[in-house]
């Protein structure tokens, strides 16, 4: 499903979500959404589909994130708070609601302000940073194949498709999560993208950077990753979000 373009506040994105190829029903989920006239917040959303109540658990995020605020000061501290707070919704949902149990998602957020974007991520989605047509992976995946890698004892191509990328080493929904989180400067017309593994864990790095810098607008390049992702078996739910800095 196709988002067209749109704006928040100032800044041009290009959103969509799909339920691939393989599965009954989609338990990904993105938001963008205006905190005041000066910053703006993205999120992707993966509602863990090998547990019970993935996608309650997505949706119990997105609702945490729809109406939550943020205020002036430390954005990174206040994003890893938020984080724990979504964490304990869902452990608070599951706690009430028996067959949804033990439910969890995986989620990255950004906030952009300004000349610099901040962000908080538990679990395997992803954001990417577009700068002077050059792309740059700015999350880890919370992952046994990531931790792999990150010993060097495979590469990452192998790490990409190692049956061990499925299990997550943090998820939302844990008792004890520790978030990643981080912020990095943006200069005018750099690209951002938000996606959930349906995304990269099909793709070769080569190619999500070859539709990123291609020179065509933030729609056709969202569809085209999409189509591409559909084109190499859509094994999973799709979301993403694809924006350009004002």
């Amino acid at each position: 499903m196709i988002a067209a373009q749109k704006f928040c506040n100032r800044i041009r994105y290009a959103a969509l979500t799909d339920i691939g190829c393989k599965k009954k029903t989609n338990q990904d989920r993105l938001i963008a959404r205006p905190l005041d006239p000066t910053f703006s917040l993205f999120a992707v959303i993966d509602g863990l589909g090998g547990q019970p109540g993935g996608e309650e658990a997505a949706e119990t995020v997105l609702a945490t994130l729809a109406r939550h605020s943020l205020s002036e000061g430390d954005y990174e501290t206040q994003l890893r708070l938020l984080m724990h707070r979504i964490n304990n919704a869902i452990i608070e949902r599951g706690n009430r609601e028996p067959t949804l149990y033990n439910m969890g998602a995986a989620a990255t957020i950004l906030l952009l302000k300004n000349d610099r974007a901040w962000w908080a991520h538990t679990g395997d989605c992803r954001l990417y940073h577009v700068h002077k047509n050059t792309p740059t992976l700015i999350t880890e995946d919370q992952n046994l194949a990531w931790e792999l890698l990150a010993d060097k004892k495979i590469s990452e191509e192998q790490c990409r498709t190692h049956r061990l990328s499925r299990f997550l080493s943090q998820c939302l929904g844990e008792d004890d999560i520790k978030p990643l989180s981080g912020s990095f400067p943006v200069s005018a017309g750099d690209n951002l993208l938000l996606c959930t593994d349906g995304v990269h864990d099909l793709l070769p790095k080569e190619i999500i950077a070859g539709i990123l810098t291609e020179k065509k607008s933030l729609d056709r390049r969202a569809e085209k990753l999409l189509h591409t992702v559909l084109k190499y078996g859509g094994d999973d739910n799709i979301a993403l979000i694809l924006l350009k800095v004002p």
